[in-house]
């Protein structure tokens, strides 16, 4: 669009995995290295800043094996956003931070012995218990990344 108005959606950016392969949609990923690589996921990592979300998992070679060190799809944060969650107990407009348990994921609780973990945003949906891997909606506009 032409004018200086921009666009009110954004488009998915495609970008190098730094090394590995990145199995799903929904998941955190920082920059690394000028490509990107699944955050959090232990308690020194609970305090990486997120750059985008996973819509997708990274690129499969000709025999649709994940490729080492190919490209996936991001977007990145600002508004509702599905991304993978740690099992627990969700309640609406409660905060969740980078896990400290998964990398890429959501956790319910901010980490007792580190008090660096990141908050992400607030969740949106109803009250439940999510099992590990659920998507659950966040409104990223209201976490620290």
């Amino acid at each position: 669009m032409s004018g200086g108005i921009g666009r009110l959606y954004q488009d998915p950016i495609d970008q190098d995995v730094a090394s590995g392969t990145i199995a799903s949609g929904g998941l955190l990923v920082k920059a690394s290295g000028g490509k990107v690589a699944l955050a959090g996921g232990s308690n020194a990592d609970c305090a990486d800043v997120p750059v985008a979300a996973t819509l997708d998992e990274s690129s499969r070679d000709a025999d649709q094996a994940l490729l080492a060190g190919g490209t996936i799809s991001i977007l990145a944060s600002g508004g509702p956003m599905f991304l993978k969650a740690d099992a627990g107990s969700y309640t609406f407009g409660q905060t969740v931070y980078l896990s400290n348990a998964v990398a890429g994921q959501i956790d319910h609780t901010q980490n007792t012995t580190t008090a660096t973990a990141l908050a992400i945003g607030v969740y949106l949906g109803p009250s439940k218990t999510a099992l590990e891997g659920d998507l659950l909606l966040v409104n990223t506009n209201s976490g620290a990344w």
